[in-house]
């Protein structure tokens, strides 16, 4: 069954990145404008949770209630957080200096992944704990090359991130804590790692028209399977090259939320429109047959 593209009538095309899904599925969180927004997928209705101008690369936490970003409102890019219903004061997280980018968000909701852009060097994986108030961020990956967008794996052992260290972008795998080294997942270069709740890892070519799923084990031993293309069409990348994902994956893991540049009867290119890629599932199970 080949995959189709689904406008999300509800939502109006608009410049959008960095789309999440809520934890009950119902939400969607993405940067419009330099500002982090929250969409209801069935009515539609819009809450804006930062009005800075400078906002972008949000996550939920866990349980959807607090929102973490980066925002240049106070200068530099620096990591933040704030409610997700717009209550309390934002409040900044760190102090860096250059370019903070907000990754992910550990499902213990204790920890945030970050990567650090500075002047010259590489940029580093951070991890920043949230136990207490003024913690400072620990590296987590550093080299000669850049490390960015890592995501936890849903259990929170494993953590997925980009590296350059070949020369160009591919996906690793490393545990979060304790021993093990890290493993490829990639072929030929990927980009934007996004875990399923049942603990396939999705990425998409360099070039971001193609999607593609790897199965993960981690007993008795952590085993990557061969990627597996799902789908491909016209999705959006930042002009930036942003590393984070422009998509995410449904809690089934059926269905991907997708930023396509196109719509589904092939007109010219025009601004990020927010999609539901579906029908892909039976054309995976021909591919990876189950026993």
């Amino acid at each position: 069954m080949p995959a189709g593209i689904e406008p999300i009538g509800s939502i109006p095309a608009g410049t959008y990145e960095d789309v999440r899904l809520s934890p009950d599925g119902g939400r969607v969180l993405a940067t419009r404008e330099g500002d982090i927004w929250i969409y209801d997928l069935t009515s539609g209705r819009s809450s804006r949770v930062t009005r800075d101008g400078t906002s972008q690369m949000g996550v939920w936490n866990p349980t959807g209630s607090q929102v973490a970003y980066s925002s240049a409102k106070g200068g530099n890019l620096e990591a933040w957080i704030t409610s997700s219903d717009g209550s309390g004061q934002p409040r900044q997280l760190t102090t860096l200096g250059g370019q903070v980018h907000v990754d992910s968000w550990s499902p213990d909701g204790r920890m945030l992944t970050l990567h650090h852009h500075r002047l010259e060097r590489p940029a580093p994986i951070l991890m920043l704990s949230l136990d207490r108030v003024g913690s400072k961020p620990e590296v987590f990956l550093e080299g000669d090359f850049n490390a960015e967008g890592a995501n936890f794996s849903p259990d929170g052992r494993l953590v997925a991130y980009l590296s350059q260290e070949t020369g160009q972008r591919e996906i690793y795998i490393r545990p979060y804590q304790g021993s093990g080294g890290q493993v490829t997942v990639s072929v030929g270069g990927g980009r934007e790692a996004m875990w399923a709740k049942n603990g396939d890892l999705f990425y998409r070519n360099l070039s971001g028209e193609r999607m593609f799923v790897v199965p993960v084990a981690t007993e008795p031993m952590l085993k990557v399977g061969t990627p597996v293309q799902l789908f491909q069409g016209p999705f959006y990348i930042p002009a930036t090259g942003s590393p984070r994902p422009q998509y995410d994956v449904t809690a089934d893991g059926q269905r991907s939320l997708m930023l396509t540049t196109r719509s589904s009867t092939d007109s010219p290119p025009a601004r990020p429109r927010i999609v539901i890629v579906q029908g892909w599932f039976e054309e995976l199970r021909r591919l990876v047959p189950t026993n």
